[in-house]
C-alpha cells in the first residue's frame, strides 16, 4: 500500500437506543393488554388497538414511567437541550399473527418513536435508507454489506426490548413464520419549550 494508514469515519449517523425492561409485566399489564386486544382495528398488513392513547391508561403508569426513562435518556444524549421537555404523545398497542406483517412505514408530526416488545418470539425491526442514489453500486457479494453500503438495518426485537429512534425513519417488519402472537406498544415523542433561536429568526415556542 503506497498510502499511510488509511482510516474511514463515520459522520452523521442515525442514533438508535436499544434497552430492556428490568422485569416481566405483571398479571394486571397483561390483562389490560388481552383486554384491549377484543377492541381492535384492520391496519396493513396486521392490528391496532383501537385506544391511541394506550399509556395515559392507569394500568400503564409504571410501563410509561420506564419508556420515559428511555425517552429522557435519548434527549439528554442526543438533544442535549435543556430547554425542552420531552412527552409522550400517542400510543398504541399492534397485533400481528402469523404470516402478517408490519408495512413500510415512518411516524409524521413526531421527533422521536418507539417501541416495547411485549409478547412473540425473538423478530427482528428493520430500518430502511431513505436516501435516492441515483447511481446505485453494490457489494460483490451479500457478505460485503456493512454500515458504509447497505440500504437496510435490523435490531432483534426479543419481549422486553425497547426501541427508540428517530421519527422519520422508515421501518417495518417481515412475514411472521411462527405461531405465537406478536405484541407491541408503539409510541410517540415531541417536546414541549423553545425550539430555534430568537436572532437567528427560527425560534418556535411549544406549549
Amino acid at each position: 500500500m503506497k498510502i499511510q494508514d488509511p482510516v474511514i469515519e463515520t459522520i452523521f449517523p442515525t442514533p438508535v437506543l436499544h434497552s430492556f425492561m428490568k422485569r416481566e409485566p405483571t398479571e394486571t399489564e397483561l390483562a389490560f393488554f388481552n383486554e384491549q386486544g377484543k377492541v381492535v382495528i384492520k391496519n396493513t398488513g396486521n392490528w391496532t388497538s383501537k385506544n391511541r392513547y394506550i399509556l395515559d391508561e392507569p394500568e400503564m403508569v409504571e410501563i410509561k414511567e420506564m419508556l420515559m426513562e428511555a425517552v429522557d435518556y435519548w434527549f439528554k444524549t442526543v438533544v442535549c437541550n435543556s430547554k425542552v421537555e420531552p412527552y409522550i404523545t400517542q400510543s398504541w398497542l399492534n397485533w400481528t399473527q402469523k404470516e402478517e406483517t408490519h408495512h413500510l412505514h415512518n411516524h409524521p408530526n413526531s421527533i422521536v418513536s418507539g417501541v416495547l416488545y411485549i409478547n412473540g418470539e425473538d423478530d427482528k425491526l428493520h430500518f430502511h435508507k431513505q436516501e435516492y442514489e441515483q447511481i446505485k453500486i453494490l457489494p460483490d457479494t451479500d457478505e460485503q454489506y456493512n454500515e458504509y453500503n447497505c440500504e437496510v438495518a435490523w435490531f432483534s426485537t426479543p419481549p422486553g426490548k425497547i426501541l427508540l429512534f428517530p421519527s422519520k425513519i422508515q421501518h417495518t417488519v417481515e412475514k411472521k413464520v411462527s405461531d405465537k402472537l406478536r405484541v407491541t406498544l408503539a409510541f410517540n415523542v415531541f417536546v414541549r419549550g423553545t425550539i430555534g433561536k430568537a436572532s437567528a429568526l427560527t425560534e418556535l415556542r411549544l406549549g
